[in-house]
């Protein structure tokens, strides 16, 4: 079983937070690299990114609001959808998490 509480400190996790890591990542952002890769994700993945979008400008209108996280409480919490054609569906995670269901066989 995955252990969905506990946050994994990862030697890569320790470079984003060191100011070296953060000035790649800095770099990285503002790139056309990143901004191509973008752009290919959302044509690769158009129901994904409707979705994103239409519960972004939900939530800016103010007609849904975000909760805490279903499993830790955690004020800060992102949109978790497990069926795009259901968009309103949502689950609501932080990021650690959301990351652990997203991709299991990462955590460990």
């Amino acid at each position: 079983m995955v252990d969905l509480l506990l946050p994994s400190d990862t030697s890569q996790a320790r470079f984003k937070r060191s100011d070296r890591g953060k000035i790649v990542q800095a770099r990285y952002y503002r790139s056309d690299a990143k901004r191509a890769a973008s752009i290919r994700w959302m044509n690769g993945n158009r129901d994904k990114h409707r979705v994103h979008k239409l519960v972004f400008r939900l939530i800016r209108r103010g007609l849904l609001s975000r909760k805490p996280c279903e499993i830790c409480g955690a004020e800060k919490s992102e949109a978790h959808h497990d069926d795009y054609s259901e968009p309103l569906k949502i689950v609501w995670l932080c990021h650690f998490h959301h990351h652990r269901i997203k991709h299991p066989k990462e955590a460990g």
